[in-house]
């Protein structure tokens, strides 16, 4: 329900990357980033709950997964001190969208939700 408090779920979607050539040279492009574009329960919100909460990562987590992408997803079970926690502010005007790679964070659906609804890119 809206504005209870929930379990953290933290994860990743994908932490996997596609092979590609150009010019002879092998590398790779990062196909990683997830934009969302919130909608808050009303209008002129400023405050934490659209977006969802990140614990950001010493090092990039890359998916050991030879055949690439897979459509499940890397879960994280262990408990997050709160100090780790960061739940991104939205802000109506100036921050309705937040960016963010898969390989550099584990993150979950807030604890406390305060959105009508949130689009996914990614």
């Amino acid at each position: 329900k809206m504005g209870e408090k929930s379990e953290l779920a933290w994860h990743q979607d994908y932490g996997c990357v596609e092979q590609q050539q150009q010019d002879k040279k092998d590398y790779i492009t990062n196909r990683n980033n997830h934009v969302f574009f919130g909608f808050p329960c009303e209008n002129n919100y400023d405050g934490a709950g659209v977006f969802p909460h990140l614990i950001k990562l010493k090092h990039e987590q890359w998916r050991k997964n030879p055949d690439g992408m897979s459509s499940k997803p890397i879960f994280y079970r262990g408990a997050v001190p709160d100090q780790y926690v960061v739940r991104p502010r939205y802000i109506s005007g100036s921050r309705e969208i937040i960016i963010f790679r898969d390989v550099d964070v584990f993150h979950s659906s807030p604890d406390i939700q305060y959105r009508t609804s949130i689009m996914r890119f990614g």
